[in-house]
């Protein structure tokens, strides 16, 4: 009696281990799939991140600020050839253009395939 009584026990234990195994294996996968939305939820937050500040950089470029570089010696003494400039774009939606001011525009001249920026004084307005 006492050997099927230690029989019975341990299908019992082997029970209780396969049980408590398979709750075990269903905690792990739904840690893992927990950890995988966690990481899926950090991609799409830094994806969003880059993105808007890449959409903040092009528009602050194409509306608030631009880097431009002198080209030649028509500029001088103001302006030297190479001489690098930080150009607000901001005014020109406010304001027009008056005598004296140092402009720059893009410049289909040249040899070169690419459209360049160039720097100008203006001198003369329209209809003068």
């Amino acid at each position: 009696m006492n050997s099927e009584h230690k029989e019975y026990s341990s299908d019992l234990e082997l029970e209780m281990n396969s049980g408590e195994q398979i709750r075990a294996d269903s905690d792990l996968a739904n840690a893992a799939g927990v950890k995988a939305k966690e990481q899926r939820k950090q991609f799409f937050y830094w994806l969003r991140f880059v993105l808007f500040w890449l959409i903040i950089g092009i528009l602050f470029s194409q509306f608030v600020l631009q880097r431009n570089t002198v080209y030649g010696e028509s500029m001088v003494p103001t302006l030297y050839s190479l001489d690098e400039l930080l150009v607000e774009k901001v005014t020109r939606f406010f304001g027009g253009i008056s005598r004296g001011d140092i402009v720059t525009c893009r410049s289909h001249l040249g040899n070169s395939e690419q459209n360049t920026n160039i720097v100008k004084r203006v001198i003369g307005l329209p209809g003068e």
